[in-house]
């Protein structure tokens, strides 16, 4: 049998550990074998990796260049998310046939007799399941992942993290227990506020935070000083800055030191870094809006469960193109209003 091997240093190695083995918990079947690393293998990945950062052949890449390469190891995730969405069912048991996205694949376990449903073998693949159906696959009951989405209000003066070592307050000190497992998708920094999304559905956030999406998110920014005309233009133009390029897909003033600014790629900090690059200080950044989800009238601090309806308008795939007039009926208390 051929040995597993490690990678670094751009190429294959064999392990100088005896390898180990990954078991499906269901049924002792062994799933793959995984090559470990000894101490000599430790050393060379250790050396390789001071030899790369010593080099710069990455830290060196201007950000563009850096950031295609990482665009294509997602798309690289993306095109073979069902087999990595399999191996990690199959090590972890945590599968249910028809919620993990592909049905390519509930296919190919229905096909190769895995899956019950009430005690009887699944043999049709169009089969339905209810809320009240028992699915084993490998004899091992399972049940759907709950998704969940939140819409946040995130106050000025807190961090997205879950812990702090700076012992900075964090978003989760406002949320309830329950969803300490939400991750947010994107990020505020401690003086921004507004509109955040919070969820465990991998898929929405794939949807919304990848380049080719180009999911708008609106922004109301508060300047020190009133803004050139010139400088206006320049957003919309393209700012250079030591990150690249940055613009804006669109602006809109609003008063001498505010305006309204659209953004459908966003690198870190872009609108701060914009701003100062053309000597600006921003005094207030605030999202409003992200894809066709208005904030409204969600208070900060406040949060709010999407719906399907609302999750489409965070898509950009239905909703208002203008801000609601807003509505407050009020749902949990100490929680939440609608946006």
């Amino acid at each position: 049998m051929e040995r597993a091997k490690n990678y670094f240093d751009g190429m294959w190695s064999v392990g100088t550990a005896q390898p180990g083995i990954c078991i499906n918990p269901a049924n002792g079947r062994v799933l793959a074998q995984i090559a470990k690393g000894g101490d000599a293998d430790i050393d060379a990945a250790v050396a390789s990796g001071l030899q790369a950062w010593n080099d710069r052949r990455w830290r060196g890449l201007p950000p563009r260049q850096r950031m295609d390469v990482l665009l294509r190891l997602a798309d690289l995730v993306e095109q073979h998310a069902d087999d990595l969405a399999l191996l990690e069912a199959l090590e972890t048991e945590a599968f249910y046939v028809g919620a993990i996205g592909s049905r390519r694949k509930c296919d190919e376990l229905i096909q190769a007799g895995r899956v019950e449903v009430n005690g009887n073998p699944c043999l049709n693949m169009g089969t339905r399941i209810g809320p009240g159906d028992h699915v084993r696959v490998d004899g091992k009951r399972v049940t759907p992942k709950e998704t969940i989405t939140v819409a946040f209000n995130k106050p000025r003066g807190y961090v997205c993290t879950r812990e702090d070592e700076l012992g900075r307050d964090t978003i989760y000190t406002l949320l309830p227990h329950t969803m300490h497992s939400l991750h947010h998708v994107g990020r505020l920094d401690r003086d921004s506020e507004g509109l955040l999304i919070l969820t465990n559905d991998g898929d929405l956030s794939q949807q919304l935070m990848h380049p080719s999406k180009s999911v708008e998110k609106e922004y109301l920014v508060t300047s020190n000083q009133a803004f050139e005309n010139a400088h206006l233009d320049q957003f919309l133009e393209g700012v250079y800055t030591p990150e690249g390029k940055l613009k804006a897909k669109s602006i809109e003033r609003l008063s001498p030191r505010r305006l309204s600014m659209v953004l459908d790629h966003g690198a870190k900090r872009q609108i701060r870094v914009m701003f100062d690059t053309l000597g600006y200080q921003v005094s207030k950044l605030l999202r409003v809006r992200i894809g066709n989800l208005w904030l409204g009238d969600l208070e900060p601090g406040r949060w709010a469960i999407l719906n399907s309806t609302e999750i489409k308008m965070l898509l950009g795939e239905s909703g208002p193109a203008k801000p609601p007039s807003g509505r407050s009926d009020a749902t949990k208390k100490g929680s939440t209003r609608r946006l």
